[in-house]
């Protein structure tokens, strides 16, 4: 018999600009045209599966910024 999974991480990529002196993610709704959309919270961020692929949209939107690594994890915690 299979063994219930109880734990998974998968590793997602997000984009940190530089906006009125404090760091920010790059939002889900970003707009290149208004240079708006940018967040401070995690879960809003736009999430990218490689580094690669972060970088190339901050070369498509024209950003300066870094890429960071982030690690999901969910965990069972309780059967009901």
């Amino acid at each position: 018999m299979d063994r219930l999974r109880e734990e998974m991480t998968t590793e997602k990529y997000v984009i940190i600009v530089l906006r009125n002196e404090e760091r920010k993610y790059l939002g889900r709704a970003y707009s290149p045209k208004m240079d708006n959309g940018y967040t401070i919270k995690l879960n809003g961020a736009m999430m990218f599966n490689t580094p690669d692929a972060a970088y190339k949209a901050m070369e498509f939107f024209g950003l300066n910024g870094s890429v960071a690594k982030i690690e999901k994890r969910l965990k069972l915690t309780e059967v009901v």
